[in-house]
């Protein structure tokens, strides 16, 4: 698994029915597209290897942040895990979050030490535009060795929210 370039790699896309529905290529850990009217970005931000539940499969999960412009913009973030097993490489877990506000922090952390990914992502309340996110979505995975399995998730108000005298809606546990 550590001898694979994911700085220069492949990327598939896949649908709703399982099958490949396009894909970017990233050199030298970025990808980008520019037409008339949009551009799109990805870019290569961190791999963690993880610890396998079973020696015959190594796993790894890598960190790709991406950006869109066209009639609005978007960011986000997104996390595939990948299993190495019989020199077959496959994705088995996909995470995807929204980073288009001000977290006041990193969207993004892994500690190494525990396999635990924290993802922030933007939580929009009534009344907040596309461009000013009140609240974020505090996320955290733990690898149990197969899969990130997610711990109940924690709503906070984003940097944006505080600035505005925002205040968190009752909600109901997740």
């Amino acid at each position: 698994m550590r001898t694979i370039d994911f700085r220069n790699f492949k990327f598939l896309n896949f649908g709703a029915d399982g099958k490949p529905s396009g894909g970017y290529a990233l050199k030298n850990g970025h990808f980008q597209r520019d037409a008339k009217f949009d551009h799109f970005s990805f870019d290569f931000d961190s791999i963690h290897y993880l610890p396998a539940r079973t020696r015959s499969v190594a796993s790894s999960a890598l960190v790709v942040s991406w950006s869109a412009v066209g009639g609005s913009s978007s960011q986000g973030g997104n996390a595939k895990v990948f299993n190495l097993s019989a020199n077959r490489l496959c994705v088995v877990q996909e995470i995807d979050w929204d980073t288009h506000f001000q977290a006041g922090q990193p969207t993004d952390s892994f500690d190494p030490s525990t396999s635990t990914l924290v993802i922030r992502s933007a939580h929009y309340i009534t009344g907040d535009a596309h461009c000013c996110v009140s609240a974020m979505d505090v996320v955290t995975l733990r690898w149990d060795g197969t899969q990130f399995a997610p711990a109940p998730i924690q709503t906070e108000l984003s940097d944006y929210g505080k600035t505005q005298g925002k205040t968190l809606p009752r909600l109901a546990p997740r």
